[in-house]
């Protein structure tokens, strides 16, 4: 670069140095999510952006498509969808449980008893076989559809840029379960693209 003497600063037809090779510069109108961090340890990826938000149907469809995927990310709205329809279906699943085991149920005895404070009855009760099966039905399908909903946690920790490792603090007794509820509810953050792979690039 020259400089004019007069008055010490760069001439208008001086020559700028030459990029670097395979250095790229970035125009006015690029965004600041046209690169993408090298997914685990992948190349750059060109055009990768926040995850976007979504429906309820797709948030459940891709729920169900990447069920037992534990890379890339999962915007607010593709948890929290998933998250409610979830609650909903265990709410309706425990109800149909305890009418089932109720109406089901079989009396064996009836009594009635004086003591200091006066008479007391009671019936004692014991559950049938459908009450049984109902019971354990319903049980293992809520467990397995907490199990199933791991993978989206993991997922959402890395839109905020965290490590799926963080999703062992929900073990916590006590406070394992709201520690787990803030990070579902913290922003995304464009460094979380780290844990994307070329395979997460553009998916719905």
């Amino acid at each position: 670069m020259t400089e004019n003497p007069q008055h010490g600063r760069p001439s208008p037809d001086a020559r700028q140095p030459p990029a670097p090779s395979g250095a790229t510069v970035p125009s006015p109108q690029q965004g600041a999510y046209q690169t993408a961090p090298a997914g685990y340890g992948g190349p750059q990826v060109q055009g990768a952006g926040p995850r976007p938000g979504v429906g309820m149907g797709r948030a459940l469809k891709n729920w169900w498509a990447y069920k037992f995927q534990g890379h890339g990310r999962a915007s607010r709205s593709e948890y929290w969808r998933v998250a409610l329809a979830l609650a909903l279906v265990s709410a309706v699943l425990l109800i149909l449980m305890m009418v089932i085991t109720s109406a089901t149920a079989e009396q064996i005895t009836s009594y009635s008893q004086r003591s200091q404070y006066g008479y007391y009855s009671g019936t004692d009760v014991r559950l049938s076989g459908v009450g049984i099966a109902t019971t354990l039905i319903t049980t293992v399908i809520l467990l397995v559809l907490g199990l199933l909903t791991i993978p989206l946690q993991v997922r959402r920790l890395h839109d905020a840029n965290m490590s799926g490792g963080f999703w062992f603090l929900s073990l916590i007794p006590f406070v394992g379960g709201l520690i787990l509820l803030v990070l579902m509810c913290l922003p995304p953050n464009p460094q979380g693209q780290r844990f994307d792979t070329p395979e997460d690039i553009g998916r719905p």
